[in-house]
């Protein structure tokens, strides 16, 4: 119960660092003149890093079966992974 609690919280701190970068970027693209351009930039990032927590909290109540990970969770837990610490360090 306490790894179910721990990554709700990551989850929850990825999606406030989600909604920080998804407002820089916003910033970022203010100045660009093509609209189109500056909403695919800002969408396709906040949809890839939404997508990639709502995967990973759909994946989570199956992993804690008798077979243990399966490669679909560590798949999962794997790119949850890495964008979180890529979004420590941006």
């Amino acid at each position: 119960m306490k790894f179910l609690k721990f990554f709700l919280i990551i989850s929850a701190i990825t999606l406030l660092m989600d909604w920080y970068v998804f407002n820089g970027l916003r910033t970022f693209t203010a100045d660009w003149q093509s609209r189109p351009a500056r909403q695919v930039v800002t969408l396709g990032f906040l949809a890839i890093s939404v997508g990639v927590t709502v995967v990973f909290l759909l994946g989570l109540g199956s992993m804690s079966t008798a077979r243990g990970m399966t490669p679909f969770h560590e798949w999962m837990l794997s790119l949850f992974l890495t964008f979180f610490i890529t979004k420590l360090f941006l």
